[in-house]
């Protein structure tokens, strides 16, 4: 099982790798302090496993978070969240990681369905299955494989539906969050991580060479070369539009957003998408529905 301290310290322009890092650390520290308040083995879960195995959340928890398998073995100590989990005992429910028992990454999407909405958890999801190689835990059909080895959950319905929406080598939850926005518009679904050259766009329709780059508001560094990376893809014929968070926030800058995009779409495509698109969306519920027919762009 792929889980593992990051041991030596990333450097500071590999934001995603040291964020990682630093989540790892506070919580192992946490953890190995709890471990010495009592004499039963810990199982770190839900947000203490998430940030013990390196992975980001929508939303944060002080408190730290144990699972046991039986009600009567519940810890009763200052801070701690002890939860009952029923599937504690099933194959590949665990790691250790440096001494500390951990649920795996496929139990974490598990747990993580009862404590985040929908689309929390397709963020979440993403970022166990990320680009990064080093950060990346583990893969859609082993979560789908945990799953059908489990007994049923609250929360199971949550997860087949996240499933759906999930996506290989993502690069950041944001990305996500914009990709989920624009299926509830009713755009169609843009391809994630597309190569072009030695370059990467975040989100992209190929067949009309229009891609889309979520700006983190990072460093200097990192926005010097993520704006050398764009010019070159723009070089080749590309058209690049930039969403950050405060567009992402704010109804209004976010629907001249997808305006733009739709005209950009329907000045090269055969197909035509109407604007009116940019300012209608639905629910993450409706576009994870198996049922409901997806939309291309050829």
């Amino acid at each position: 099982m792929r889980a593992s301290l990051i041991l030596r310290r990333p450097r500071r322009d590999n934001i995603m790798r040291y964020a990682a890092w630093s989540r790892q650390q506070d919580a192992y520290a946490q953890c190995i302090n709890l471990q010495r308040r009592t004499r039963h083995e810990i199982v770190a879960s839900h947000f203490t496993a998430a940030a013990l195995l390196g992975v980001p959340l929508p939303v944060k928890r002080q408190t730290l978070f144990v699972a046991v398998r039986y009600k009567e073995q519940r810890l009763r100590l200052k801070n701690v969240s002890c939860r009952y989990w029923s599937n504690a005992d099933t194959p590949g429910s665990v790691v250790e990681i440096s001494g500390i028992t951990c649920v795996s990454p496929e139990a974490l999407f598990i747990q993580m369905s009862m404590e985040l909405t929908l689309k929390q958890l397709i963020m979440f999801g993403d970022s166990l299955i990320c680009r990064d190689q080093k950060l990346a835990l583990t893969t859609i059909p082993q979560i789908r494989s945990f799953i059908a080895r489990c007994k049923r959950f609250r929360g199971l319905r949550k997860c087949l539906r996240a499933l759906r929406l999930m996506r290989t080598r993502t690069d950041s939850p944001q990305e996500t969050n914009v990709r989920l926005q624009i299926l509830q518009h009713g755009l169609p679904e843009p391809r994630v991580n597309v190569q072009v050259g030695n370059n990467f766009i975040d989100l992209a329709y190929p067949a009309v060479r229009i891609g889309i780059e979520y700006d983190g508001q990072h460093h200097l560094q990192q926005i010097d070369s993520d704006h050398e990376r764009v010019n070159h893809i723009q070089s080749t014929g590309w058209r690049i539009f930039v969403i950050d968070k405060f567009i992402l926030d704010s109804s209004a800058r976010f629907t001249v957003f997808l305006s733009d995009i739709i005209e950009a779409i329907n000045g090269v495509s055969e197909r035509k998408f109407d604007l009116s698109l940019a300012r209608a969306a639905v629910t993450v519920h409706k576009i994870a529905d198996g049922r409901r027919r997806r939309v291309f762009l050829g």
